[in-house]
């Protein structure tokens, strides 16, 4: 029997603190040549580069801005394992089910996480503060993930 793969995405804080930073920093930018423009005659060598400067702050803020209004998959579920995208320095970020020994939730230096514990002595550990909608995620994500171990592994509910 097969399911639907299922998406986690990226919890929209840290999309909304990085647009914070970036538009901050833009803004800074054009006040930067504006005052620049009216203090100093500049000859239109300078000026492209700057308007240049100018387009690309705006192109990269109204990309991020794009990443907050739909965020980008963190983990990815299917029927032959589990994808981590996004993050860095999880562990592994693709594992066929047949790896996973058990998923558990630790509390370590980022805080509340789940911890997947993989053949080999590795393991992959997703914050659970980076799931987009808080707790309800996290137990939709846990029966999920009882589910498709379960399948996985050739158990079957009783009753």
């Amino acid at each position: 029997m097969t399911s639907s793969p299922s998406d986690y995405r990226l919890a929209r804080a840290h999309g909304v603190a990085v647009l914070g930073r970036l538009a901050v920093v833009s803004g800074l930018l054009v006040v930067l040549v504006v005052v620049l423009a009216a203090l100093v005659d500049l000859p239109p060598v300078v000026w492209v580069p700057l308007a240049v400067l100018l387009g690309v702050a705006g192109l990269l803020t109204a990309a991020v801005a794009v990443r907050v209004v739909r965020p980008p998959v963190l983990l990815h579920l299917d029927d032959d394992g589990f994808r981590l995208r996004v993050l860095r320095g999880a562990g592994p970020t693709t594992v066929p089910w047949a790896e996973v020994e058990g998923v558990r939730h630790e509390r370590l230096s980022p805080g509340a996480c789940l911890v997947f514990v993989l053949a080999r002595s590795r393991r992959t550990v997703v914050p659970l503060h980076l799931l987009d909608g808080g707790t309800a995620t996290v137990d939709r994500l846990d029966a999920d993930l009882r589910s498709r171990l379960d399948r996985a592994h050739g158990q079957r509910p009783l009753g």
